[in-house]
This record gives structure tokens, sequence and C-alpha cells, in this order.
């Protein structure tokens, strides 16, 4: 996932797309999360 990131980071400085950059954020913290959350209910059972 990071490197992804950093790949989008690159392509998207070379073509000054900040605000899709943005999007690219939300979506791999949202995932992140879910991850999370999976992890945390597995502890619980």
């Amino acid at each position: 996932m990071r490197k992804k990131e950093l790949r989008c980071k690159r392509r998207l400085k070379k073509k000054k797309r900040w605000p899709n950059y943005l999007l690219y954020q939300s979506l791999f913290t949202k995932v992140r999360e879910k991850r999370i959350e999976k992890i945390d209910i597995r502890r619980r059972v």
C-alpha cells in the first residue's frame, strides 16, 4: 500500500494534480481503518 501511495505522490507531483492525491489519501486511510477494525474484532473474540 505504501509503495502505491509513493507512486501516486510522484505521479501527481509531475502532473500537479493535488485534489486527486487527496482523494487517494482518503481512500488509503479508509482501507487502513477497516483493517484495524478487523484486527480489533479478532482480538476481542
